[in-house]
């Protein structure tokens, strides 16, 4: 919700105006192809965008090693990332997997001397500067295994491989907070829980595995894999330690990959397209989905849709080629404005979706919850996203506030 600028009087009434969007399950996303520069100069344009944060993107590109970047939307900025302990040698691999702010952690392999683990890092932007992420609990492998994937603040999450006799080995979740200087760790965990696992003569026969790849707040979210092989969505609470699980739009298993606020992103096996990978939206608060099938318009194959922040979601798509093409997809937010003429007041309404259903409404008292506004007209943004509704004012009427209320 947004104040509008340049509330004034006119022929002796008050007018006051705010702008109230409520974005609907089907909404249509405008796409922006994201291909790291390098990438296309190499003839190898294989770039996958991993998270977000405002107007800030990271991801990695092929050249022909995995590379890190982060890139601002609307510029043509782009900064590489290698991560120097690993790139000392020139053959590791940089995949930075979110952003917080200045803040982007993400994981390196390191194949110096023969070793292949996975090793975390969390890189200051101001600063230019590194620090090592590993969780002391990250022994599956060989060296170490921790993967961090998303922050939040100087929260981190991800997953680490763990060890445990006589030689199983589970994929589990990991919670870490910056101190600034270091990182203090909490244990592993799993879903549903590591003593619900069970072990046959020495072996998993459950193949719980769980991956945690995105936080806001107390919440994080990620999936797990079954006995079955089959992917489960789940939201973890990190102060209570407890699981809700999330189907797909389908109601089929998927992969949660990111949050924001109440704003759950995920992707999964999408009947619209083939049985292609598409994105969906979730919301905690309303326990339903916002959009249930993202999926890049210029992609023939599958879209993953990996981060969320505000209005924007970001992933990656495939082309014909099977190369991959980063992709940032906005929600447009429409902006209201007012200008008097004689004793009446025009809406301008611009940065519409185009076709889409708008109700211009209104209160007398903001403490009013936005479902019982009244409303006073019904109106259809043109081609360009633009609608204009011109209101009769009354030099009696109380001070009035106006809101945009869009709906499928």
């Amino acid at each position: 919700m947004n104040m509008l600028k340049g509330l004034g009087r006119n022929a002796g009434w008050l007018l006051a105006a705010l702008l109230w969007c409520s974005l609907q399950a089907q909404a249509q996303y405008v796409f922006t192809t994201i291909d790291d520069p390098i990438a296309k100069t190499n003839n190898n344009n294989l770039t996958e965008v991993t998270g977000i944060s405002g107007n800030t993107v990271v991801g990695y590109f092929y050249g022909p090693l995995l590379h890190g970047f982060y890139h601002v939307l609307g510029t043509s900025n782009y900064v590489t990332l290698d991560e120097p302990l690993g790139f000392a040698n020139g053959t590791s691999d940089t995949q930075p997997s979110g952003i917080s702010g200045g803040s982007i952690v993400g994981f390196y392999q390191n194949f110096l001397g023969g070793a292949s683990g996975n090793y975390g890092f969390l890189y200051n932007i101001a600063s230019g500067t590194y620090q090592s992420l590993n969780d002391p609990d990250g022994d599956f492998g060989v060296n170490s295994s921790t993967w961090p994937t998303a922050i939040d603040g100087t929260n981190i999450v991800g997953y680490v491989g763990v060890s445990v006799p006589p030689n199983l080995d589970y994929i589990g979740g990991f919670k870490a907070q910056s101190t600034g200087t270091g990182f203090v760790y909490g244990a592993p965990f799993y879903y549903p829980v590591i003593s619900s696992i069970t072990i046959n003569a020495g072996y998993n026969t459950t193949n719980y595995a769980t991956y945690i790849t995105g936080i806001s707040g107390t919440n994080a979210v990620g999936y797990y894999v079954d006995q079955s092989a089959v992917v489960h969505g789940i939201i973890y609470n990190l102060l209570a330690g407890t699981y809700t699980a999330l189907t797909a739009p389908n109601g089929f298993g998927c992969r949660l990959t990111g949050i924001d606020g109440n704003n759950v992103v995920g992707y999964y096996a999408d009947a619209n397209h083939s049985y292609n990978y598409s994105g969906f939206v979730y919301n905690l608060a309303s326990g339903s989905y916002t959009a249930t099938s993202i999926h890049d318009p210029l992609a023939p194959g599958s879209s993953y849709l990996l981060g969320i922040s505000g209005n924007t979601l970001v992933g990656y798509f495939l082309d014909n080629s099977g190369n991959t093409h980063g992709f940032a997809a906005t929600l447009p937010v429409p902006s209201i404005s007012l200008a008097a003429t004689g004793n009446g007041l025009v809406f301008s309404v611009t940065n519409g979706i185009p076709s889409a259903t708008c109700h211009l409404i209104t209160t007398t008292n903001l403490a009013v919850p936005q479902s019982q506004w009244s409303v006073i007209s019904t109106n259809t943004f043109n081609a360009s996203g633009v609608f204009y509704y011109t209101n009769t004012a009354s030099l009696t009427a109380p001070a009035r506030f106006f809101g945009l209320n869009e709906v499928p």
